[in-house]
């Protein structure tokens, strides 16, 4: 939150019906003013949730990626931490969605491997699963990580649009 400019409190509501509040946070990047609000209130009591946005208005209802990371392990939370040669990085295990229809996951993992080659496979509950890496955790410019990320995953859902 150092880094970061508070812009205010967003409130959500969600398709059925359920409420969240968060805390909206800004910061210039290389690909534009990222945008991250963290939820302080509302349905997700099992994870953390950071809704993200790049170059949106502050009004806009929905986000470019969800950044969501369970206080518990949980394989169906979209995002997790995993900790590879001594550092920390964030992951998304290919879930996203665009118009509230999830993606073929396989799909996913596809694009950014042929694209960016940022995908591991991990073992989870014994079994091999591939993640995408986007951001090391203690770098110093996780912003930026952050920020190149929304922008390929902002390209990659263009053309389920």
């Amino acid at each position: 939150k150092n880094e970061l400019k508070f812009t205010g409190t967003k409130n959500h509501t969600f398709p059925g019906g359920e409420k969240s509040i968060g805390e909206r946070y800004e910061i210039n990047t290389s690909h534009g003013i990222l945008s991250i609000t963290v939820e302080i209130e509302g349905i997700h009591q099992d994870r953390f949730v950071h809704y993200v946005l790049l170059d949106k208005t502050v009004n806009s209802s929905a986000s470019d990626i969800e950044i969501n990371i369970p206080k518990i392990h949980n394989g169906n939370v979209a995002c997790l931490i995993i900790e590879n040669l001594g550092k920390r990085f964030l992951c998304n295990r290919g879930k996203c969605t665009v118009y509230m229809k999830a993606l073929k996951k396989s799909e996913v993992i596809e694009h950014f491997e042929l694209k960016y080659g940022n995908v591991l496979n991990i073992k989870e509950n014994g079994k091999i699963a591939p993640v995408i890496k986007f951001a090391e955790l203690d770098s110093k410019n996780l912003f930026e990580q952050i920020a190149q990320f929304t922008h390929q995953m902002k390209i990659f859902k263009e053309q389920f649009r």
